[in-house]
């Protein structure tokens, strides 16, 4: 897989949104990439940038927010220059979004069997009857009885799990090479979250997709990623294989997310102790994170760490990475 080239790449990615109170700096540099039929898990708590992240890289920033620097390449195209309809004919069909809430992206006046026949169709030159016709064939692929007349159901008749598998149909049903998914089975029960992750992981696994799987919760990143990195306060601090990770993280936050065993439990300490580095307005000088970090010196707070490479494949922003005794409170 390694030798293959990157069907992502993410260079240096900043993304500012203009607000009466200041420009707030919600990505502040992110660099990343994705192998082909890699699975990628984004993690960090609310307010670390993840869902911007996701949209810029599909162009979809709208004011007051933009890309001000920054390349994202897709299959060695970068997605910040094209023209509108080449991102169209790219968006929905080679590159795949799942979002969070789906009831809050589906069209409440049209049935499903509708959105997902117009999702093939608008990239495939068939007719609407064979549309609908795939459009049940997979309904019944992701576990929905009776698709038939499922399919002509208004998004309002179906659950929260039965929603979020027709955005996962719509995202997977022209076979994209990427698929963007944030947080795709929050706020779903644990039993219908199981079955959602590992249908995609069936789906994926299948046709070699690539995913940046965007998660709060570290038990799904453990178990359905091959590679983990940890985004803060608009960059990506720590970045490793999943099992590097969960055995020798590096930074002060990762450790303490793996602490907690999730960065939701994460947004407690954060409003109790008034983080600045989450406020994309006013970020601290140096290391974003220096303000939280026990073991912070002097130099945290005034430069801004490089990126420290640790082994193969594993990454740290930190100045302290390197110490022997690293970790040790923690």
């Amino acid at each position: 897989m390694s030798q293959l080239a990157d069907i992502l790449v993410v260079d240096d990615l900043h993304t500012h949104y203009s607000t009466p109170q200041g420009t707030a700096r919600v990505l502040n540099g992110v660099s990343l990439r994705i192998r082909p039929g890699e699975v990628l898990g984004l993690v960090g708590e609310s307010g670390a940038g993840k869902s911007v992240l996701a949209r810029s890289i599909l162009n979809l920033i709208d004011p007051p927010g933009r890309v001000v620097k920054g390349r994202v390449l897709f299959d060695g195209q970068d997605l910040l220059t094209c023209r509108e309809p080449v991102l169209r004919a790219l968006r929905g069909n080679a590159i795949g979004l799942i979002v969070p809430n789906p009831h809050l992206h589906l069209n409440p006046v049209v049935t499903i069997g509708e959105q997902i026949a117009n999702v093939i169709r608008a990239h495939r030159d068939v007719s609407r009857h064979e549309a609908m016709a795939e459009a049940v064939r997979y309904l019944e692929k992701v576990g929905l009885p009776d698709p038939a007349t499922q399919a002509r159901s208004l998004p309002h008749e179906l659950s929260g799990g039965m929603a979020q598998r027709v955005i996962i149909v719509m995202s997977l049903v022209n076979s994209p090479k990427l698929l963007l998914a944030d947080e795709p089975s929050g706020g779903l029960d644990v039993t219908v979250q199981l079955q959602i992750l590992e249908l995609m992981r069936e789906l994926v696994t299948g046709r070699q997709t690539s995913m940046l799987l965007i998660s709060r919760d570290l038990g799904i990143v453990a178990h359905y990623c091959d590679r983990v990195a940890v985004l803060y306060a608009g960059q990506i601090i720590e970045e490793a294989p999943v099992d590097v990770f969960f055995a020798e993280a590096r930074h002060p936050y990762s450790l303490e997310l793996l602490r907690l065993g999730s960065p939701k439990h994460m947004n407690l300490q954060r409003l109790g102790r008034g983080d600045p580095a989450l406020n994309p307005i006013h970020r601290p000088t140096g290391c974003p994170f220096h303000p939280r970090c026990l073991l912070a010196i002097d130099r945290c707070k005034v430069d801004m760490p490089e990126t420290d490479v640790l082994g193969d494949h594993h990454s740290v922003r930190c100045h302290l990475a390197r110490r022997s005794s690293f970790g040790a409170s923690s």
